[in-house]
């Protein structure tokens, strides 16, 4: 078992600066989430293990610690290609008035 990881909480304070949410997410080893296209910019951080995520058909391996935007309208998806669960912050922001709650699932096309 692994231990808990924390979310740090300088991330936090600045996604909340730039108005968005933070929440963490994982995933389990060989899953892959669906390809999706949100309505909003989400922003990703790594927190532990390693991770295969494709932005509008670009390949991206983010190390820990290593910011990703992913702007509305984009499609996206997620792989935990290892044999080790992964941890990862997810942010998104709504436009100016529209307060994103964690854990949303609307705003999802496709």
């Amino acid at each position: 078992m692994t231990a808990p990881i924390d979310i740090p909480e300088d991330i936090v304070g600045n996604w909340q600066e730039r108005g968005f949410s933070c929440d963490r997410e994982s995933l389990a080893p060989g899953e892959v989430t669906d390809r999706r296209i949100h309505t909003f910019d989400q922003l990703i951080v790594l927190l532990s293990g390693e991770v295969t995520v494709e932005i509008a058909g670009e390949t991206f391996k983010p190390a820990i610690g290593e910011e990703l935007l992913i702007p509305a309208g984009t499609i996206r998806c997620i792989n935990n290609h290892t044999l080790e669960p992964i941890i990862w912050l997810h942010g998104r922001l709504r436009p100016a008035g529209q307060a994103c709650r964690g854990g949303e699932k609307d705003g999802i096309e496709g």
